[in-house]
């Protein structure tokens, strides 16, 4: 008989080892999308964090809207005042470092933004700082033969543009143009940007030479409401009518008018960043270092062995047409930081006079002609040119060190006289009209360009040592110039810049080291050897001295004779 058993059926090791597998695939799974990259985790944190910023953009919006002029822009200070209340960072809200932007970063509830020109409330990025180069193991390069390359920058911000800024002007400025035909000035609409100014490169491949020095161009020039009168179809405009149309702004009633008496005149320096490319020889062919935005470098990047750590600063960057621009430093007189000659807050230009400063120290005019202000002490100089510019526009000052590093740069640049050196000046100051027939003495080898900078008498600028020896320039000591005892301030305003100095041994040559590869833009260790000397050390042969214990006061101008003269910058 047949003996029928049931089977019982049971699970095997292996079934139960990939049951185990599969189990541990699903929880590996699970686990990651819990926690991955992914994960439903991470994603609930993005959508909340998203969600958080755009109640904050919201937030902002609000106050935005609450705060705009009857134009439609931003009044700054209203908003700053409304985003404050919300508890927002709005510390950097006026530093506008973002093309077409009406703010600087506002920061709220961990998320940065900024205001754009159409009320857009957008993200906010950082500029590109540069990194502190590797130290090289070879020493420091020559910087007897050298080429300045400048772009110009875009607003206040470092977007890179073929167009320099139009100039900023307020109502004590009149906006013109030399009539070559007729040899006279004439008004021009700040609109007829084409008629008022064309900052047109030369050709760099002929550089240094007659041929590339062809004079195109025509840096921007005003004439102030100090002296100025005009002449159109017959009738005469005295100053205080002119005053008058500015006021009103009804400029355009005296547009194509023919300057009868000259006013003071400034000439306009356009936000640009720069380059230095230095060479082995004259002819400027091979290359062997560089002064940007990562200070002194070898070619390969590395900051020469015998130099101190550089002052980096932001690395302009982009192209134009077919040109790449890297490494590029936005000029210090442009930007904030108040020990390169910099400012409380990035700006579009500076105004410098056309011809050092005249008159008398309780009515300084920047006119050619008049008798020049001398054998005066720095800080009287100082104070009357902060304090007592005839024209009384807004932010006149002493040109600090580096003022005269921006004009002197873009002279130098294919955007001036193309490496041509500025012809030196012969004479106590300029005669009046004089200057009309030696174009040559110009910073552009036309008449567009800022007059006396090399020869003539030694000029100061508000930028010094603060050693035992500095008492002449008291009125340095404050922004608004009122202390009346010995300048002991050694930290730099707005309106002066402290230059350290070797409190061992204070002598120009260690002075001059201690500058070197940290201070930038204002033509000094860039563009020169040694701290003193002749055509052996400085570019064009131009006289050159770093301070000491007995000369704490910087004098730039290349000395024709005799004492000291001063030069009117506006901001």
């Amino acid at each position: 008989m047949k003996n029928n058993k049931k089977k019982t059926k049971g699970i095997t090791l292996i079934s139960l080892v990939v049951t185990i597998i599969v189990i541990l695939i699903l929880a590996g799974i699970s686990i990651m999308m819990l926690t991955g990259n992914n994960s439903i985790i991470k994603r609930a944190r993005e959508a909340k964090d998203g969600t958080d910023k755009e109640g904050a953009r919201e937030l902002i919006g609000h106050e935005v809207l609450d705060s705009l002029d009857k134009y439609g822009d931003v009044k700054i200070q209203t908003l700053k005042t409304k985003l404050a209340d919300l508890n927002a960072d709005v510390t950097k809200i006026e530093d506008i470092l973002i093309d077409n932007a009406q703010t600087g970063k506002i920061g709220l509830n961990g998320f940065d933004f900024y205001v754009d020109n159409k009320n857009n409330v957008l993200d906010y990025s950082e500029p590109l700082g540069t990194d502190i180069p590797e130290v090289s193991t070879q020493t420091a390069f020559s910087r007897k033969y050298g080429r300045i390359d400048i772009v110009f920058l875009n607003g206040t911000g470092y977007n890179i543009t073929e167009t320099p800024n139009k100039p900023s002007l307020d109502n004590t400025m009149v906006p013109v143009y030399y009539d070559e035909t007729n040899s006279v000035w004439k008004v021009c609409s700040d609109a007829d940007t084409t008629t008022w100014y064309n900052y047109e490169a030369e050709d760099v491949s002929k550089a240094g030479t007659s041929e590339g020095d062809t004079h195109k161009n025509r840096w921007a020039n005003v004439m102030l409401t100090d002296l100025i009168q005009v002449e159109k179809d017959g009738t005469t405009y005295t100053t205080s009518q002119i005053k008058a149309l500015l006021k009103a702004n009804n400029l355009s009633q005296i547009v194509g008018a023919t300057v009868t008496t000259e006013g003071s005149m400034l000439v306009w320096i356009p936000r640009y960043a720069y380059k230095i490319t230095y060479y082995n020889e004259s002819a400027k062919t091979t290359i062997i270092g560089y002064s940007d935005s990562r200070g002194f470098v070898h070619p390969d990047g590395k900051t020469p062995s015998d130099m101190q750590a550089p002052t980096t600063s932001v690395n302009v960057n982009g192209t134009i047409g077919n040109t790449n621009y890297n490494y590029y430093r936005p000029h210090p007189a442009f930007e904030t930081d108040l020990d390169q000659g910099g400012w409380s807050k990035r700006i579009t230009g500076i105004w410098v006079g056309k011809f050092e400063a005249r008159g008398t120290k309780t009515e300084v005019t920047t006119i050619s002609g008049a008798t020049v202000i001398n054998y005066s002490t720095s800080g009287s100089l100082w104070d009357a040119l902060k304090n007592n510019f005839s024209a009384q526009t807004t932010g006149s000052h002493m040109v600090k060190n580096s003022e005269w590093g921006a004009f002197s740069y873009l002279a130098e640049s294919k955007f001036g006289r193309n490496e041509v050196a500025i012809t030196k000046q012969g004479s106590y100051g300029t005669q009046a009209g004089y200057y009309k027939s030696n174009e040559n003495q110009s910073t552009t080898g036309s008449i567009y360009g800022i007059y006396e900078t090399v020869g003539g008498l030694n000029e100061y600028v508000a930028s010094y040592i603060p050693n035992d020896n500095n008492t002449n320039g008291y009125q340095f000591a404050s922004i608004d110039g009122l202390s009346t005892t010995k300048n002991n301030k050694t930290e730099s305003t707005p309106y002066s810049t402290v230059y350290l100095y070797n409190t061992s041994s204070d002598t120009d040559a260690n002075n001059y080291l201690l500058s070197l590869n940290r201070i930038f833009g204002d033509g000094i260790c860039e563009t020169s050897t040694s701290s003193s000397g002749n055509s052996v050390t400085a570019w064009h042969g131009t006289w050159c001295e770093f301070l000491h214990y007995w000369s704490c006061f910087f004098v730039r101008g290349d000395t024709y004779r005799g004492s000291d003269k001063k030069r009117e910058s506006i901001v």
